[in-house]
């Protein structure tokens, strides 16, 4: 499809390669890689897909135990002239993975759907929810016990991130403050969406931002996986669960 560029961040060989594999069914002119310097598996994984796409581009970046450093570099130095883009990374849970690509792929009237103005991302609606608050977080925290209050703590650190990010937002770009408003986001940070999202949402993360680690929640990441969600709102765009 002509309007849709592809940005994936790979690690995993088997997984990664089944991914391109289902990937290039549908979309299988160019695509753009993002790789973890000197990884073991990165050979098996860039000939994989130099058999699957006509075009691969790769850039090289530190392991910082996420994706999304990844996906920024990949963004900068690769994107095309195309108005939309597919963005992926490869999971050790396949099928999370199909839950979150499998509705984009087999979507029959995608093409009408990249075309219709208000949209701003599309996803998987078995993945599309609400992000989280502080008075649900704070509600929630009454209702566990105390030797739960780890996922609590994780998860108010992530909407602290978020928080940030809108500050970041408002301060720098002039948007309105909003963050009190709901809004929704596609967990796993797989999806299509505008390159005005993508644009907003990482000019909105300085790099210095992401730890070394891989966490499971509480990063700058998690907050960026619903940041790309309140960015489609603030542009009076639909996020579209297919």
């Amino acid at each position: 499809m002509q309007d849709i560029e592809i940005h994936a961040h790979l690690w995993y060989v088997k997984e990664s390669q089944e991914l391109l594999d289902k990937v290039a069914v549908r979309f299988n002119d160019r695509i753009n890689i993002s790789l973890i310097k000197d990884s073991d598996g990165n050979k098996e994984i860039l000939t994989h897909a130099k058999s699957k796409f006509k075009r691969v581009e790769v850039v090289y970046v530190d392991n910082m135990g996420n994706d999304q450093v990844g996906f920024i570099k990949s963004y900068k130095i690769n994107t095309e002239d195309k108005p939309w883009v597919f963005y992926i990374h490869d999971k050790k849970n396949v099928e999370w993975t199909n839950k979150l690509i499998d509705p984009i792929l087999d979507c029959k009237n995608l093409e009408d759907l990249i075309n219709t103005n208000n949209i701003g991302m599309i996803g998987s609606e078995r993945k599309i929810t609400a992000a989280e608050t502080e008075e649900y977080l704070a509600k929630r925290d009454s209702e566990i016990p105390w030797d739960e209050k780890l996922a609590i703590v994780t998860y108010r650190q992530t909407v602290t991130w978020v928080r940030e990010l809108q500050y970041i937002l408002y301060t720098e770009f002039g948007f309105n403050d909003k963050e009190k408003e709901d809004f929704q986001f596609f967990a796993g940070t797989m999806f299509l969406a505008r390159k005005n999202v993508i644009r907003l949402t990482h000019s909105c993360v300085h790099d210095n931002f992401f730890e070394p680690h891989y966490r499971n929640n509480g990063n700058v990441e998690h907050g960026m996986e619903r940041f790309y969600g309140y960015i489609t709102k603030c542009l009076h765009l639909e996020m579209r669960a297919i």
